[in-house]
């Protein structure tokens, strides 16, 4: 049980691995703990064994919650990350983002909705030997999520929208979900998308693909 009188910080020796960086030792120091905080941070340099050098993740969010407000939370923070994706070759990403969190002033609701508005930077080093799709890039990212998640009807909606330097494109997500007594369910989801426009694109590096509704990773 928390005391209210005291700040707590924890930390966690944690370790990753990947074919460039081989294995990154480093503590993931967080204050984050089961009850809600105004405030989180979690920050976890590692060191590469491979790359040798500091790689890792951080991220710090403020959070602001109000008492019988249809908008109940706003959030907003910055995250980033380092590591490498070839020899002596890293990325870098960082995302500052603000959210606004809404619901039913009747609690036993589920109905949610959601919209986040960010940022998302890519640094990536120059590969002598290979040529990079968009090496550097800014998007520009506002997301509208809607959903009422009850356990017999599930319903679903977002809608997506991005702006770059040299495309702009807006999509829309419909989910369904059916459980039956028999304790099997239907899902049903319809997708659509398109470029708004795409100026001197010459490749499909941000394009929409059949596996998932975009290619650019959050």
């Amino acid at each position: 049980i928390e005391d209210p009188r005291y700040n707590q910080l924890f930390f966690m020796p944690e370790f990753n691995y990947n074919l460039y960086d081989g294995i990154s030792i480093g503590p993931k120091l967080y204050n984050k703990t089961v009850l809600s905080k105004t405030f989180n941070f979690n920050i976890s340099p590692k060191y590469g064994f491979n790359s040798e050098t500091i790689v890792g993740s951080a991220s710090l969010s403020n959070t602001h919650q109000f008492e019988k407000k249809e908008l109940y939370k706003i959030s907003y923070g910055l995250g980033g990350t380092r590591y490498s994706y070839g020899y002596n070759l890293f990325y870098e990403k960082y995302t500052p983002f603000l959210n606004f969190s809404f619901r039913d002033k009747y609690l036993r609701d589920n109905e949610r909705q959601n919209l986040l508005i960010r940022n998302v930077n890519v640094r990536r080093d120059s590969d002598p030997d290979k040529t990079l799709d968009e090496p550097n890039y800014n998007v520009f990212n506002i997301n509208y999520r809607y959903s009422k998640p009850h356990l017999v009807d599930y319903y679903s909606a977002s809608f997506d929208f991005q702006l770059a330097e040299k495309f702009s494109k807006i999509s829309m997500s419909l989910e369904y979900r059916k459980l039956f007594r028999n304790n099997r369910q239907i899902n049903l989801r319809f997708f659509t998308g398109t470029f708004l426009y795409s100026d001197d694109m010459e490749t499909n590096y941000f394009s929409f693909a059949l596996d998932r509704p975009y290619r650019l990773s959050f």
